[in-house]
């Protein structure tokens, strides 16, 4: 499976609210309630709208594939609760050739883009532990968000 059809196997489980575990960890829609918020140049209140957007947990092989043995954060009771409130998940095959492409990516420049999806960003290395993100696109966050509904 190359990029392309990895992004759009991801996309697809994420627009219909679910999850998709993946050799990169797992990517799920995540409910945000509506909340009021403040108005950055004016002070006043603003409404936000209940939402949905895209969620990533780093499985622990590829950390330690990125990472190999540097101490990195790691929250597996937050992982766990997140994992039991998902509906059925669907598993994502992604080919060796992309994923080791991606972690030697990461291992090299710190980033690396992953087609429509996003990128994903080693964070520096703050009291010896390492962090890694997932920073999606904006057309993901459309396509998990779909226009149509309250944003």
């Amino acid at each position: 499976m190359d990029g392309q059809a990895f992004a759009s196997v991801v996309t697809g489980a994420l627009a219909a609210k679910g999850g998709i575990v993946t050799p990169f960890g797992l990517f799920f829609a995540h409910h945000t309630k509506a909340y009021a918020g403040q108005n950055p140049r004016t002070g006043g209140r603003i409404d936000i709208p209940e939402k949905w957007l895209p969620r990533f947990i780093p499985a622990e092989s590829f950390l330690s594939a990125v990472f190999g043995d540097t101490p990195r954060r790691h929250e597996p009771e937050y992982r766990a609760e997140i994992v039991s409130e998902l509906p059925p998940s669907v598993e994502g095959d992604v080919a060796p050739a992309l994923y080791d492409s991606v972690v030697a990516a990461l291992r090299a420049n710190r980033e690396v883009k992953l087609e429509t999806l996003g990128r994903f960003v080693v964070g520096e290395k703050r009291e010896g532990i390492a962090i890694l993100t997932f920073h999606s696109s904006q057309s993901f966050n459309s396509a998990v968000h779909p226009t149509g509904e309250p944003w």
